[in-house]
């Protein structure tokens, strides 16, 4: 039987709509986002770090070596049941979280906020 690797980030085990925040401890840095599925997203996430690859440009800066990535955590900040929110509402609750955490002088980007992008219909409701 093939052992299992060993992760240094545990993600929550959360398979619900919501908001996400990847937390650097050391630099005091956040990333906030948001999916359909936030434990999915979060593993994508994970691996990126775990292979100090980053999941953007700004967390791969602070991606030198394999101690750097015991720096990172993953945080839930919300979720929502299914068909309780929109993507349009989903990315306002996004844009929310960033301004909180000031995640745009961590590893959010500026010139790149939470944008509606048409896929879904204004009145369809979100499921995991």
């Amino acid at each position: 039987m093939a052992k299992s690797k060993e992760h240094y980030i545990i993600v929550p085990d959360v398979e619900k709509i919501g908001v996400y925040a990847i937390f650097n401890s050391e630099m005091n840095k956040y990333y906030v986002g948001s999916s359909v599925n936030i434990k999915r997203r979060m593993k994508e996430h994970r691996k990126k770090i775990e292979s100090l690859d980053g999941s953007n440009i700004k967390i791969g800066e602070d991606l030198k070596t394999s101690e750097d990535i015991k720096n990172f955590s993953f945080i839930v900040l919300e979720t929502f049941e299914d068909y309780t929110i929109t993507e349009k509402e989903l990315r306002a609750k996004e844009a929310f979280y960033i301004k909180k955490y000031n995640a745009c002088n961590g590893y959010n980007d500026i010139t790149r906020q939470p944008n509606y992008s048409g896929y879904f219909g204004r009145n369809e409701y979100l499921r995991c």
